[in-house]
C-alpha cells in the first residue's frame, strides 16, 4: 500500500510540473540564438508570474513581499533604518531589453539589462536615535517611495542540485544595479506629525546623496526578493525540462 501510495504522489507530482512547465516559453542549451529566445521566455514569464502561481508554491510578482529588512548606519544616516512588512509594486512593468547567459550541465548564469516604468516601495519603519541634517527625526511609521524611468540590470547564478528525484536549479545569489533613475518621491507617515513631515522634507533635500548611501543594501533587498521568487519557479521545473540541451 505505501508503495502504491508514492507511486501515485509521484506520479501526480510529475503531472504537475508537466501543466506548469507547458506555460513557458522553453530555450534550449544548444540553440545558437539562445540569449534571443530567453529575452522572449522571461518577458513572457513575467506576466505568467505577476499573480503568483499559488498551486505550485509560486509567490506573486505584485507585490513581492519581504517581511523585514535592516539597512545599517552609513553616510548622513546615522542610524539603522529598520523596514518590515515590505511591498515591492510594479515589478511586472519591467522590459528586458537584454540577456547574457551562461546555461551548462552544471553551471548557470543568467544577467538581464531591464528598463521599467515604475518601481514602488510600500513599508513599515522605524528610526531610532535618528538625527537628519542635525535634526531628531526619530519615530514609527509607514513609508511610500516610488522610482519612475529606472534602468538597472539583474544577474542570476546558481548551480544545479540532484534531489533525487531529479536535477534542479537553485540561484544562489542575485545582484540588481540600478544605473538610472528618471525621478523619485518620497512620503513618509507617522503618529509624529513632525518627524513624518521632516524626514519627507528632508529627504528631498537630501535626495541625491540619499539614493547613493546604502544603495547597495537597498539593491540587496530587491534582489533577495527576485530570488525568492525565481527559486519558487525552478524548484517546481526539473532544470533539463526548462533547459534542455
Amino acid at each position: 500500500m505505501f508503495w502504491l501510495v508514492s507511486v501515485l504522489i509521484l506520479s501526480s507530482f510529475a503531472h504537475c510540473n508537466e501543466d506548469l512547465l507547458r506555460q513557458f516559453q522553453i530555450c534550449k542549451r544548444s540553440d545558437p540564438q539562445l540569449n534571443d529566445c530567453l529575452k522572449s521566455a522571461i518577458q513572457q514569464s513575467i506576466n505568467i508570474l505577476k499573480n503568483g502561481l499559488p498551486q505550485y508554491n509560486i509567490p506573486s510578482m505584485n507585490p513581492i513581499n519581504i517581511p523585514k529588512w535592516t539597512m545599517p548606519k552609513g553616510g548622513i544616516l546615522s542610524y539603522e533604518q529598520k523596514y518590515t512588512n515590505i511591498e515591492l509594486h510594479d515589478y511586472p512593468t519591467t522590459v528586458i531589453l537584454a540577456v547574457t547567459s551562461k546555461i551548462e550541465d552544471d553551471d548557470f548564469s543568467l544577467s538581464l539589462k531591464c528598463t521599467a516604468p515604475i518601481l514602488k516601495v510600500k513599508c513599515n519603519y522605524r528610526y531610532d536615535d535618528a538625527k537628519l541634517g542635525g535634526v531628531d527625526v526619530s519615530s514609527v511609521g509607514s513609508l511610500i517611495y516610488t522610482y519612475y524611468d529606472r534602468d538597472f540590470y539583474i544577474t542570476f547564478t546558481g548551480g544545479i542540485l540532484n534531489n533525487g528525484s531529479g536535477r534542479y536549479l537553485l540561484i544562489s545569489d542575485t545582484q540588481i544595479n540600478i544605473t538610472r533613475i528618471g525621478s523619485f518621491t518620497v512620503k513618509y507617515e507617522s503618529e509624529n506629525l513632525a518627524a513624518a513631515d521632516l524626514l519627507t522634507k528632508l529627504s528631498y533635500e537630501n535626495l541625491d546623496t540619499l539614493l547613493t548611501v546604502n544603495k547597495g543594501g537597498y539593491d540587496d533587498m530587491y534582489a533577495t526578493g527576485l530570488k525568492n521568487i525565481a527559486n519558487a519557479v525552478f524548484a517546481a521545473i526539473p532544470y533539463d525540462k526548462l533547459f534542455p540541451k
